[in-house]
């Protein structure tokens, strides 16, 4: 592989040569007669031909060493897909397992919820039966109280080093017609190639039409 680039780079600076040579007589060129227009488009060829030349010589250059990398991108593949289909196993039985302390969590405050709706209700049964306006007072606190305590569980989760859960946001679009103006963006492709079939002549409203000249020309020597 050494030898194979250090024959391609000689090959380059003779190819730099050559490039600096047309260059020179680009250098500066400017069309005052009409000997001038017609040297400028020979000119113009010429450079295209090169153009043309390098980017063969190019491709021919580099079509051993993707041969080479297209080779050793396929012999990682393999492993690299077991390893990933193993990657993917592990983080779903991570989510899974996660989820499944969180339902427990869920379920947990749920029974607290419960036992504490209950427990309030005891108190509120006893301050009704109560005939000592203090002691009512207190029950239905206590109650009040046991109401609007918050009952809390926490995830009982092992911590491994290096290892986290991510959330992540991402969306769908269910009906294109309902999403916001703000959303939306023009399609330029779409309204790119509509310019070019009609050259102007169907206006787009919000869009400014123009047209602008640029040189095209055939590779020559």
């Amino acid at each position: 592989m050494t030898n194979e680039l250090a024959v391609v780079e000689k090959d380059t600076k003779a190819l730099i040569a050559e490039a600096n040579e047309i260059a020179c007589e680009a250098e500066g060129f400017k069309i005052l007669a009409p000997e001038h227009f017609t040297a400028s488009g020979n000119l113009l060829k010429k450079i295209k031909g090169k153009m043309a030349d390098f980017e063969s010589l190019d491709k021919e250059a580099r079509k051993p060493f993707e041969d080479k990398a297209k080779t050793i991108r396929m012999l990682f593949k393999l492993p690299l897909d077991i390893l990933k289909a193993a990657e993917a196993k592990i983080k779903n039985a991570i989510l899974d397992w996660n989820d499944k302390l969180e339902a427990d969590r869920v379920a947990k405050e749920a029974e607290l919820r419960k036992a504490q709706e209950a427990e309030a209700k005891k108190l509120e049964a006893k301050a009704n039966r109560t005939k000592d306006p203090e002691k009512k007072a207190e029950l239905q606190a206590q109650a009040e109280a046991v109401k609007l305590a918050e009952p809390i569980v926490a995830t009982q989760t092992t911590k491994v080093e290096g290892i986290s859960t991510v959330t992540s946001w991402s969306f769908e679009i269910m009906d294109q017609n309902l999403i916001p103006k703000d959303y939306l963006m023009p399609d330029e492709v779409k309204i790119g190639k509509v310019v070019r079939a009609t050259q102007g002549s169907l206006q787009i409203p919000g869009v400014r039409i123009y047209s602008y000249k640029s040189i095209k020309s055939t590779k020559g020597y």
